[in-house]
């Protein structure tokens, strides 16, 4: 799914990955909570104006990656109640079993997450 870098495709891309979760019998809740953070990454984090979202079953479980332009990599800052920002990737660490990115050979990087399920 290609979408624009702002906070309406920020609804629909959690939007979609909830119908997905709920297609495979999995935690919707999760699924949109995980493609949430890091579509917002992109948006608060770049100056990229698209990103391409992808959700799908690996053999480790269900992955949502997210891709964008931007030479800007991602931060995973300690957890601090007293923040008002920057906890998203140390909660997805928290929520996932694997997080991470990988950079794209035309530029920019893909963030993804692997996500524990328990079926919902």
């Amino acid at each position: 799914m290609t979408i624009k870098a702002d906070a309406d495709a920020l609804k629909a891309a959690r939007d979609w990955a909830g119908r997905i979760f709920e297609t495979w019998g999995l935690d919707a809740y999760l699924g949109k909570l995980i493609t949430s953070e890091l579509v917002g990454n992109v948006v608060k984090h770049t100056d990229v104006t698209e990103m391409i979202v992808r959700i799908y079953m690996a053999d480790a479980g269900p992955v949502v990656e997210v891709e964008d332009s931007s030479p800007e990599l991602p931060e995973v800052r300690p957890l601090d109640s007293s923040s008002l920002s920057g906890r998203g990737l140390a909660m997805i660490e928290l929520l996932a079993a694997e997080v991470g990115w990988n950079p794209c050979a035309g530029g920019g990087k893909c963030v993804y997450a692997v996500i524990k399920q328990a079926a919902a």
